[in-house]
């Protein structure tokens, strides 16, 4: 008889634990959105394949609440994969509670040097050495 490695035990152990959720508010209802990302489903992303949108989508919404919500989004009108870029996105901030992209420039402030310039012109070298002898 062969002896069965059992990994769910090795790499996941119990989960006792439920898993956080959140509140948004999307195509005019509230759903219940999971904190819990698949890494696997993230990746599978940038296949293109519809598929893993929509699995990455079913993994990130209530399971009760699943069947709605491919409904409503589904009756979205101009939904583009500009703006449903855009809602993947957002859906992961809130999970994650981290932007996505990084900050604007207008938002971040000016940028203060705290070190001298790199280079210098030559010639101003020269005048220093030349002032101090």
């Amino acid at each position: 008889m062969t002896k069965i490695i059992d990994l769910d035990a090795d790499l996941f152990g119990v989960d006792d634990e439920p898993t956080p959720t959140k509140q948004v508010k999307l195509f005019g209802r509230e759903w219940t959105i999971l904190c819990d990302l698949n890494s696997f489903s993230i990746s599978a992303l940038g296949s293109g394949d519809p598929s893993a949108i929509v699995n990455f989508l079913d993994g990130l919404i209530a399971e009760d609440q699943r069947v709605d919500f491919r409904l409503a989004i589904s009756r979205v009108k101009n939904l583009t994969p500009e703006k449903l870029g855009k809602l993947i996105n957002s859906l992961v901030e809130v999970v994650t509670e981290r932007p996505t992209t990084p900050p604007s420039a207008s938002l971040r402030g000016a940028s203060k040097r705290v070190t001298a310039p790199k280079s210098r012109a030559a010639s101003s070298s020269v005048r220093a050495v030349r002032s101090v002898r």
